[in-house]
């Protein structure tokens, strides 16, 4: 199912119009005044060259620079999260101011909007579903700082079945 709602925005895409030289004047010169017509126009107008950017970065180490400055729509978890603290701090560290258009509490609604080519989903590697068809994962050029996953729990109470069986998995 998720396949075709991919297949529905490729097709969608396809029905929009491009723009050209001259009306790409025009709308850069709108959105410049402030013209939210404009701004929707350039968006729209620019979507089937943002989907082949992407498709050519798919097999390739991406600059983590890129992921803010070739119009990419990100997608992130919660500003209050660890993760999006940890992503921000990832970024500035670069010089890097990182924008998201959407910040959400679920990782699983991240890649679903991610699925259907809405943006850029910055997501924990664990939580991508193996073997996706649907989903590739960018490679930066740059190492992301690993992170740990700790359990903290009082000793001097019990821990029930579910919560031995997690940790036991860590």
């Amino acid at each position: 199912m998720e396949h075709d709602f991919f297949d529905m925005y490729l097709e969608e895409m396809r029905s929009i119009t491009p723009l050209e030289r001259d009306e790409m004047v025009s709308v850069l010169e709108g959105t410049a005044r402030g013209d939210a017509g404009a701004r929707s126009r350039l968006v729209e107008g620019c979507l089937g060259e943002v989907l082949e950017m992407v498709r050519e970065y798919g097999d390739s180490e991406l600059p983590l620079s890129d992921l803010v400055q070739e119009a990419n729509t990100a997608l992130m978890l919660d500003r209050k999260s660890t993760t999006s603290e940890f992503l921000h701090q990832v970024f500035q560290k670069s010089q890097l101011d990182l924008v998201p258009e959407i910040e959400l509490s679920s990782n699983d609604l991240l890649i679903d909007l991610a699925r259907i080519g809405l943006g850029i989903a910055f997501v924990p590697d664990f939580c991508i579903p193996k073997n996706d068809e649907d989903l590739f994962i960018l490679d930066l050029k740059e190492q992301l700082p690993s992170r740990q996953m700790m359990v903290a729990y009082n000793e001097s109470l019990p821990v029930s079945q579910a919560a031995r069986q997690f940790m036991d998995m860590l």
